[in-house]
C-alpha cells in the first residue's frame, strides 16, 4: 500500500448492504489490483471458522471493537 492509503487491522463488526452483519478479525488486503477487506470469522459454538473478502462498496458500517465484543456479537449474528 502506498503511504497515502490507510490500513485497517483489528476486530470489527461489519454491516453489509443487504442486512448482513459479520464479526471477526479485519485486515486490509489487495486482491489483484483491488483493495479489499479480509474478515476472518472465528469458530463459535460449533459453527466453523471462515474467511470472507469484502469490497469497500459493500460495507454500510464498520465498527472496530475488542476481540471479546466481536466474539459476543457472533453468538447473536450467526444462525
Amino acid at each position: 500500500m502506498s503511504e497515502s492509503q490507510t490500513s485497517i487491522e483489528g476486530h470489527a463488526i461489519v454491516e453489509l448492504f443487504g442486512h448482513t452483519k459479520l464479526a471477526g478479525y479485519l485486515t486490509t488486503a489487495i486482491i489483484g489490483t483491488s483493495g479489499m477487506f479480509r474478515l476472518d470469522v472465528p469458530e463459535v459454538d460449533g459453527n466453523p471458522a471462515f474467511t470472507r473478502f469484502i469490497g469497500p462498496g459493500a460495507i454500510y458500517s464498520l465498527t472496530l471493537v475488542t476481540e471479546e465484543v466481536a466474539r459476543l456479537a457472533l453468538k447473536h449474528l450467526r444462525p
